[in-house]
């Protein structure tokens, strides 16, 4: 066997043992952390923290009954079509200002100044103006996820190495060609690195808008539970979203690896 097949053998041990430590890890602190519930719960009663057996039960009420599945199917469908139409403008709008200096020195003062602006406060508003619908939630999440994206997708378009698109169109690569093989793939670990940070809040952002007002949804249906006091659904309400969340963060990765796989470190070292 040769140095470089036992080598990249010893590589492939050497992750795999690795992933091991991390689900072992991940396992433990989630136990620690349900100990730690079960305990508060325990000192501060059912009527302040509903203890975790109890809040799984509901859960599984929920499935079994068939009652969470259409408020699960309007948060996601919201989160969804917001972190989408977010994404695509927020690496579209960098492109076209990529495109042109001037109107990138004239423009972007104002984007990094509405960066500043609390969007979920902006809620209320986009309520008044669109309905309570779900265009008004789909307007606040693309309103969101676009900053999230728009500021590294902008550093990632001026962090390619100009050489590298200079050595390709000597080389006689086309327009095309440099803007697919070089510039979109330097931009995809900026994109990634966004999208990161940008899922949880448009799941985020859905659950707030249908808090303020909505007729479906898990942040309708936390609400309802709230007004109710009832302690138990709203914390299964906060574990459905939370697993929503990881759910469609583990996705992510998956479609990330694929994206990145060319960069196989990178592909394997971040979780």
């Amino acid at each position: 066997m040769s140095d470089a097949v036992m080598h990249k053998a010893t590589a492939r041990g050497l992750f795999r043992n690795r992933r091991r430590l991390v689900t072992v890890g991940r396992v433990l602190f989630g136990i620690g952390v349900l100990l730690i519930w079960q305990w508060v719960s325990a000192l501060t009663g059912s009527l302040v923290m509903s203890p975790p057996t109890r809040v799984f039960a509901r859960i599984v009420e929920l499935i079994v009954t068939g009652g969470l599945y259409y408020n699960l199917g309007v948060t996601l469908l919201e989160a969804l079509v917001g972190l989408t139409v977010g994404t695509l403008l927020g690496i579209g709008i960098p492109f076209l200002l990529h495109a042109s200096p001037r109107v990138t020195e004239a423009t972007l003062p104002y984007f990094r100044g509405a960066m500043g602006v609390p969007k979920l406060a902006l809620a209320p508003l986009f309520m008044l103006w669109f309905g309570i619908g779900l265009a008004s939630k789909f307007a606040l999440i693309t309103l969101i996820v676009f900053f999230l994206v728009f500021e590294p997708a902008f550093a990632g378009l001026h962090a390619i190495d100009q050489r590298l698109v200079t050595m390709a169109r000597i080389l006689g690569a086309s327009h095309w060609q440099v803007t697919r093989k070089i510039i979109w793939k330097s931009l995809l670990p900026f994109i990634f690195g966004a999208l990161k940070s940008a899922l949880p809040w448009s799941v985020a952002a859905a659950v707030v808008g249908e808090f303020i007002s909505g007729n479906a949804g898990l942040g309708f249906m936390i609400n309802q539970a709230n007004d109710l006091m009832d302690i138990t659904g709203v914390f299964a309400g906060i574990i459905i979203v939370t697993t929503l969340v990881v759910t469609l963060d583990i996705a992510l990765n998956r479609v990330r690896d694929q994206a990145l796989s060319w960069r196989a470190v990178d592909s394997q070292t971040t979780l």
